[in-house]
């Protein structure tokens, strides 16, 4: 059965910060201010919840904490990008990265801030070498304190992981403070932060730009029986449309804790024959009666038809393998907007289990419900 629901809250994170100074938004230049008053930032995050496709979006007056998935390894495979911006100095910009160490639990940062400071925090997750060095940033009516616009290039129509925009952002005292007791409780569409002189620390809201696809996959209970499958790769494309697209996402800061995101323009680059990507898969790839769920996330403003494109091998009960690189390729058609999440149930069948002898016994298919 198909489902769809919210993403899983509005994603939250407080996380400390180290310097990388630049204008313009490049990563070359000396910070005027020189290197007196710095002081590394610690940060929180959390992220705006997925909406049922038949429903209307709207904040939740809580959020969750963000703890990312699939971080293994390398502590900055979840990461968001930073720009620090000012409306005191004209084209000031300052990038930096705020990682997510898994092993600690907890965000860290590779910059730092300015005492006394007022920035305007502007961010997107995640953090990847061909999102930052093709992203862009131009403040709202000439002033950042008013909001900016965040244009992403390079963006491909299917990810395998979540692609976000820093929403709001506060300063926090320190970090035995209790975001649901305190008096100035961080919400979308404030983007001021004033940089303390101790205790720097940071709250952070993320909210989607993409939508989600869950596939839950698991393997018929008879066939679970009699036949292993180890599934080798998984992969989701348009059918039809650029290989590439560009967003402007507009921003406007408030104080009513309305969501600042206005309408984004989706803008396809060349080509019209699709594109995707691999989806992540775990680390166990033998399916069973219990499910595995892998992850999409989809463009918005890309076409509503997919193909699922899914590679396995079948052992039988000795071990032996018996087929080797099964692919079934399933249709999927639909038409999602950013923030929701469609569940598609995937059940590895064969067509005639009774038959032993039939070769589909052991070239099973993928059945959608």
């Amino acid at each position: 059965m198909t489902r769809t629901s919210l993403h899983n809250s509005l994603l939250y994170f407080c996380c400390s910060l180290l310097a990388l100074v630049v204008s313009g938004c490049s990563y070359d230049d000396i910070d005027p201010r020189g290197t007196e008053n710095l002081r590394k930032v610690h940060l929180s995050g959390y992220v705006a919840p997925k909406m049922a496709a038949e429903g209307t979006r709207s904040l939740p007056s809580g959020y969750t904490k963000y703890e990312p998935a699939f971080v293994t390894g390398d502590v900055r495979e979840a990461s968001v990008h930073l720009f620090l911006t000012t409306d005191k100095e004209t084209g000031l910009c300052r990038n930096g990265k705020l990682y997510y160490d898994a092993a600690h639990q907890e965000w860290a940062s590779d910059f730092e801030v300015h005492s006394g400071v007022q920035y305007y925090i502007y961010g997107f997750l995640p953090d990847t070498t061909t999102m930052v060095s093709s992203s862009s940033i131009v403040a709202a009516a000439g002033k950042f304190a008013n909001g900016a616009t965040l244009t992403l290039n390079g963006l491909k129509p299917v990810l395998p992981t979540d692609l976000c925009v820093l929403v709001g952002v506060k300063r926090r005292m320190n970090l035995l403070e209790d975001i649901e007791s305190s008096s100035e409780v961080v919400q979308p569409g404030s983007f001021g932060y004033l940089a303390p002189y101790t205790d720097v620390y940071m709250y952070g809201l993320l909210d989607h730009l993409y939508a989600n696809i869950d596939i839950v996959m698991d393997v018929d209970s008879a066939y679970n029986e009699l036949r292993t499958i180890k599934l080798k790769s998984c992969q989701l494309n348009t059918v039809t449309g650029s290989a590439e697209l560009s967003a402007a996402i507009p921003l406007s800061a408030n104080t009513t804790g309305a969501s600042p995101i206005g309408t984004i323009v989706y803008t396809p680059g060349s080509g019209s024959d699709g594109g995707g990507c691999y989806l992540q898969i775990p680390s166990d790839s033998v399916l069973s009666r219990i499910p595995k769920t892998l992850h999409a996330y989809v463009c918005p403003g890309a076409p509503s038809s997919y193909e699922l494109k899914t590679v396995y091998d079948v052992f039988d009960r000795s071990g032996q393998c018996v087929r080797r690189n099964v692919t079934v390729v399933n249709k999927l058609s639909y038409s999602l907007s950013r923030g929701q999440s469609q569940t598609i149930n995937a059940t590895v069948t064969p067509t005639y289990l009774y038959q032993l002898s039939n070769p589909d016994f052991d070239n099973p298919t993928i059945n959608l419900d």
